[in-house]
């Protein structure tokens, strides 16, 4: 995992920014967006080399496109986020300044929840994203020979009741139940797909058994990275921002962006 490319200085410098009201939810701090867009980005340029060896036009290329928009634009909205809950740290409920070292304690613990304790889950569900997405790819371009897959979990007393559900779930690589139940389906998943051929898959699951499952726990999770086009979903609560700023959150906040392919 690479290191928050985020110095002690660049911190100290954004602490002294909110406190003095140069940094708020309406001018967001440039170079914790940077931060947090380049350290999130590698996440999929590792899966994809950087899109290096990516035939232009191919499903992987426009996957990747996509990803790289879809990277910006949730940095952009956790920036928007630090930026919201460290301001909220300046005053007192009555409406007086705090003393900097009171401020100063309560925006690290903030900045530290979003830099330490979620960007690396953030980091990993990028990762196991991105990979499923250019996997399902070959999924697709290999249906024919292929024609089903199955839902695979790690069959440990981590897995979710959820994910248990669903574990050796044997359907087409056409079925419905794979745009809402392809993995990561939750922070952290561990579940995998697997492709089967005609003389492998066993026994179909029925529809009337597809029904009865358990739906994906989150609704952040419950899509397929590969149709979406996106690592990160919309239903995430980075995306909620207060009325005054939806305008403002459409522009990714004035942030340089990728554009977002057609």
């Amino acid at each position: 995992m690479p290191e928050f490319q985020y110095t002690e200085a660049e911190f100290e410098q954004l602490l002294n920014n909110v406190y003095n009201g140069a940094i708020t939810p309406d001018n967001l701090p440039f170079d914790l967006y940077l931060a947090t867009q380049l350290y999130l980005s590698e996440a999929i340029d590792r899966v994809f080399n950087k899109g290096i060896d990516l035939d232009v036009g191919s499903p992987d290329f426009d996957l990747y496109r996509h990803y790289q928009h879809n990277i910006a634009v949730f940095s952009g909205a956790k920036t928007y986020h630090q930026a919201k809950d460290m301001s909220s740290k300046v005053f007192t409920k009555s409406g007086y300044k705090k003393e900097f070292r009171e401020f100063e304690k309560e925006a690290k613990q903030v900045f530290d929840m979003y830099n330490k304790n979620y960007l690396r889950t953030e980091f990993d569900t990028a990762t196991t994203n991105a990979q499923m997405g250019t996997l399902w790819n070959d999924f697709e371009a290999n249906a024919e020979a292929l024609p089903y897959l199955r839902y695979v979990t790690a069959k440990d007393e981590r897995v979710r009741d959820s994910h248990k559900a669903w574990d050796n779930i044997t359907l087409p690589v056409s079925h419905p139940f794979w745009q809402t139940h392809t993995p990561a389906n939750g922070w952290n998943c561990r579940c995998m797909l697997i492709q089967l051929g005609e003389d492998e898959y066993g026994e179909i699951t029925s529809d009337e058994l597809v029904n009865k499952l358990p739906d994906v726990d989150s609704k952040m999770f419950r899509s397929n990275p590969a149709k979406t086009k996106k690592i990160f979903d919309e239903e995430h609560p980075y995306f909620l921002f207060n009325e005054q700023h939806k305008r403002f959150a459409k522009n990714n906040f004035g942030f340089p962006t990728p554009s977002k392919p057609k």
